[in-house]
């Protein structure tokens, strides 16, 4: 699968301290996927790094090819993200 990354979902990944490499590993192998609102989708992983592992939500719009990321971001609400769907 091929993903395009528009202008502001790349300054949300660098504002919230993520690198590109890490969303597209989120992308490339989730450890989930779930259906979000409007048709987007939401890819799930625990990426490990220096400071402990974090799930890192990865939200695309699958209408598209390639597909587009809107957004990603780390969390540490993490019994929200082992959610099932």
């Amino acid at each position: 699968m091929s993903f395009r990354y528009p202008e502001h979902a790349l300054e949300a990944i660098e504002r919230r301290g993520l690198g590109r490499a890490t969303v597209d590993g989120v992308l490339d192998a989730p450890a989930q996927s779930v259906e979000e609102r409007f048709g987007r989708r939401a890819y799930r992983s625990r990426v490990n790094s220096a400071g402990g592992e974090y799930p890192v939500r990865a939200l695309i719009d699958p209408a598209g090819d390639p597909l587009v990321v809107l957004t990603a971001s780390r969390t540490s609400r993490i019994a929200k993200n082992r959610r099932t769907g």
